[in-house]
């Protein structure tokens, strides 16, 4: 599935004169913590089910329905990224995203919300795909979310490059210029 959605299609193809060929893709396991958020808006009440990301809880978070728990496969990999965020942050953005969800539904019609949090699972890793691309002397990333098959953006790219190079200055490059 990763190599089809790398090579065919008009996206293989931009991203291939963008980025230049594909080389290599690896599958890459990112942690998530999967919370319910209950609230309480009047007497309306909704149980809302995210998925935060466990390293930076800067990625957008998957929402979730009751059943998830069902295509949960179990394996080892060395592809699998560690969390780095506690608990009780990623508990507070899920609120957050949550509020955000019932907010975008109508300011107006909030009144009295009360919410709580529960943790489901800790580091759930999602799969995702990574097309190393190489162009010369550069060498760029690109990836696709392996469950939606939808491209991603800078800021899972930048999580990968700081797990693949963690201290390595790539953007300001010195030049010590020859002398004759």
């Amino acid at each position: 599935m990763a190599i089809l959605h790398f090579s065919h299609g008009p996206s293989s193809w931009l991203r291939q004169a963008a980025l230049g060929p594909c080389r290599l893709i690896a599958d890459v396991y990112i942690p998530f913590d999967v919370f319910r958020v209950e609230t309480k808006n009047k007497s309306n009440h909704e149980r809302i089910l995210l998925a935060i990301d466990a390293v930076t809880g800067e990625l957008d978070p998957y929402r979730l329905e009751e059943g998830f728990i069902d295509g949960i496969v179990s394996f080892r990999t060395r592809n699998a990224i560690q969390a780095s965020v506690s608990q009780i942050q990623l508990s507070n953005l899920a609120m957050d995203h949550a509020r955000r969800i019932i907010f975008n539904r109508g300011f107006f019609r909030v009144s009295e919300l009360q919410m709580t949090t529960t943790c489901l699972s800790e580091n759930l890793h999602f799969p995702y795909w990574v097309g190393f691309h190489a162009a010369g002397s550069m060498a760029r990333l690109s990836v696709i979310n392996a469950i939606s098959g939808r491209a991603e953006g800078a800021k899972l790219r930048g999580l990968l490059s700081d797990w693949l190079c963690p201290d390595s200055n790539v953007s300001t490059p010195k030049i010590v210029p020859q002398t004759p």
